[in-house]
């Protein structure tokens, strides 16, 4: 690991230019004073945008980018696995490139990185529709930046549960998991990060920031199974690391939390992914889940006798 660098930033990107610049832009603009302690890469998917010519654009105006420029498209998974095997400093932070760093952010998380050997790092978001630019006044009012120390995994995860699959709200510190990653092992599950990002549960203290950091888009781009992604797969990725012998609770916490707030939001709402019958797809996993149960009634959706029975009647 570099004796110099505390943390890589990585921004993966593929054909979202306009995004791209604003991201880069929220983060290189905000480096000066912190290059010693802060790396910054961006790699492209070989994007056929002007991806390209945007990431030029910051080099020649002399920032720190390290620029990757994959002549091939890797994949989703692919591109995320190579920044993480290029990244030597202590801290990871996968960044994406449809986010936006908060004006005055990175100093503050720099000195709290700086502070500790911390396992992984929360980082609050705000979700929106709209112009960024709406959006810089009203978040350059916050000043503050504050923190907590969480030592107990348990205790962090009642307060960011599923969170963990954000990826630009969380950091980890790659050195201190390095021993127990396999770098690809959920490689074409468009979850790769996590088999990084959980092992990072389970060392050292744990870091809850309560200031707001990011601005994301809450517009979903979609063209992918969301259900069958977050629904089956993600409780694979989590079955698996219980059969390895971490906490069960962990898992039961997490997919808790998503029956509750989670997945009503893309029940109710009209995101652009492939059709999917939602029901059928969470109902094997998540049938045992009193908030699951609870998050239909809520929301008035109707329940076949034909599951009832098979579920609830069988399993009781």
């Amino acid at each position: 690991m570099s004796a110099q660098k505390l943390v890589s930033i990585s921004v993966p990107t593929y054909n979202r230019a306009d995004d791209l610049d604003r991201c880069l832009g929220s983060i290189l603009s905000q480096v000066a004073g912190l290059e010693e302690f802060v790396d910054v890469y961006v790699s492209n998917n070989a994007s056929t945008d002007n991806s390209r010519e945007i990431i030029q654009k910051y080099l020649n105006e002399g920032y720190p980018l390290i620029a990757l420029e994959n002549p091939t498209n890797l994949g989703h998974d692919g591109n995320l696995e190579s920044l993480y095997e290029k990244a030597t400093t202590p801290y990871f932070w996968l960044f994406g490139d449809d986010d936006y760093l908060m004006p005055g952010m990175l100093k503050p998380i720099v000195d709290m990185l700086r502070s500790g050997s911390y396992g992984i790092v929360y980082l609050p978001s705000r979700w929106f529709q709209g112009d960024f630019k709406m959006l810089d006044a009203e978040y350059n009012q916050y000043k503050n930046f504050s923190y907590k120390v969480v030592t107990d995994t348990r205790d962090y995860l009642n307060q960011t549960h599923y969170w963990i699959t954000f990826l630009s709200g969380t950091i980890i510190n790659k050195s201190l998991v390095q021993d127990k990653v396999k770098v690809d092992r959920f490689h074409g599950s468009m979850m790769t990060y996590l088999s990084w990002f959980i092992p990072a549960l389970f060392v050292g203290d744990k870091v809850i920031v309560e200031t707001t950091c990011l601005i994301c888009k809450s517009t979903e781009r979609g063209g992918y199974k969301f259900f069958n992604t977050f629904g089956t797969t993600f409780s694979g990725i989590l079955d698996y690391f219980v059969g390895i012998g971490y906490d069960p609770k962990f898992k039961y916490i997490i997919e808790d939390n998503m029956a509750q707030s989670y997945f009503p939001r893309f029940i109710i709402g009209d995101a652009a992914f492939e059709k999917e019958n939602y029901f059928k797809v969470l109902l094997p996993i998540y049938w045992k889940y009193p908030s699951f149960w609870k998050m239909l009634l809520n929301n008035n959706i109707r329940i076949g006798k034909g599951y009832i029975k098979k579920y609830v009647l069988n399993r009781a």
